[in-house]
């Protein structure tokens, strides 16, 4: 059975509340690569636009 759109929203959302709180370097950026099964290109993506949107 696949993914709902609900429970990708969920995992975008704990993705986000963890580059938020815890992406201070490269390891950190692997580790929740690893963790979360998502390419560092796509980490680094999302933390620059969270980063914009602090701003």
């Amino acid at each position: 059975m696949g993914k709902t759109s609900n429970q990708d929203s969920t995992e975008e959302q704990n993705l986000d509340s963890t580059l938020k709180e815890e992406a201070e370097g490269y390891g950190d950026l692997v580790a929740i690569s690893v963790v979360h099964k998502v390419s560092m290109r796509a980490l680094r993506s999302r933390l620059k636009e969270l980063q914009i949107d602090r701003v």
